[in-house]
């Protein structure tokens, strides 16, 4: 790789990683979605380090999609995503190294947000991401990088609970149904013997 090329994609190149798409592109932002940007560390390091002014039609995103295009992610530059793709690159160039990394993570995306999964599934999901969290918090931990920790295990937590009300709703509404079954059957038999004993 060429010593005068820069580390990161260059904009409005589609480059394909197997089956897959990645695009850094700018996109325009409301006035709302702009200030929150701009209060974002992440975002405002990325615009100094390459000269670029947060402005409502000049915000770098990233977009991983399908060759298809029926499914796609978008990273704004004040995710982590966003650094950990762009960095991958020198220009459209990608190591082997990079293109298998980032092969192994769009597959990760993919089935991570097209398979739904069973209760078992999502459960263990939950308790890996409950995990991940706790195992990566930093030793001197920010209010604000607490409170985000918080809502995210809090979200976790209410994604667990929603799980379990649709596993329960689903067997109370197996028990209703055969409760039903067996009431019309027991009246049946109740009406059989009675008219027996009638006659």
């Amino acid at each position: 790789m060429e010593e005068n090329k820069k580390v990161g994609m260059p904009f409005g190149k589609k480059i394909q990683i197997g089956n897959y798409f990645v695009l850094k592109y700018m996109k325009t932002l409301t006035r709302k979605e702009l200030m929150a940007l701009r209060a974002s560390s992440g975002a405002a390091v990325y615009a100094k380090q390459r000269g670029i002014d947060l402005t409502r039609g000049g915000v770098p995103y990233i977009k991983v999609f399908t060759r298809g295009g029926d499914w796609e992610l978008h990273f704004g530059c004040n995710a982590t995503m966003f650094y950990y793709i762009d960095s991958r690159f020198v220009g459209d160039q990608l190591s082997d190294d990079n293109y298998k990394a980032l092969y192994s993570l769009f597959l990760l995306f993919y089935g991570d947000t097209t398979i739904m999964g069973d209760g078992q599934y999502i459960d263990a999901k939950g308790r890996l991401l409950k995990e991940y969290l706790e195992r990566t918090k930093a030793p001197k931990e920010t209010p604000e990088s607490k409170a985000e920790d918080d809502a995210i295990l809090e979200d976790v937590k209410k994604m667990e609970e929603a799980r379990a009300n649709i596993v329960a709703m689903g067997k109370a509404a197996v028990e209703t149904d055969a409760k039903a079954s067996g009431t019309v059957a027991e009246k049946k038999t109740t009406k059989k013997k009675g008219g027996k004993h009638g006659k």
